[in-house]
């Protein structure tokens, strides 16, 4: 009788325990995946910030022109498409 109530308690506290676990585990989850969010929101709000501080004047609308990336000192103007050279960027 008494092995029994022992392994009971055994059982029932590995249950508790597993439980415990996956709760906890679930909730770095959640934590996690709302700091990636945030840090991506961030980045975006920067980038945008970095391509708007580059932009330079279209040429053919007088809109704003945005850097390319990648291509060091090409920009495509959003209200019209044309694209260009200008002044070098680090984009």
């Amino acid at each position: 009788m008494e092995f029994f109530v022992f392994l009971c308690v055994v059982i029932v506290g590995i249950v508790v325990w597993i439980v415990f676990a996956v709760k906890y585990d679930k909730q770095r989850e959640v934590e996690y995946r709302e700091s990636e969010e945030r840090r991506q929101k961030e980045y975006e709000e920067q980038r945008a910030h970095q391509m708007k501080a580059l932009a330079l004047t279209c040429r053919r609308c007088r809109k704003l022109a945005p850097p390319i990336p990648g291509t060091g000192n090409r920009y495509r103007c959003n209200e019209c498409g044309n694209q260009f050279a200008g002044a070098a960027h680090r984009m």
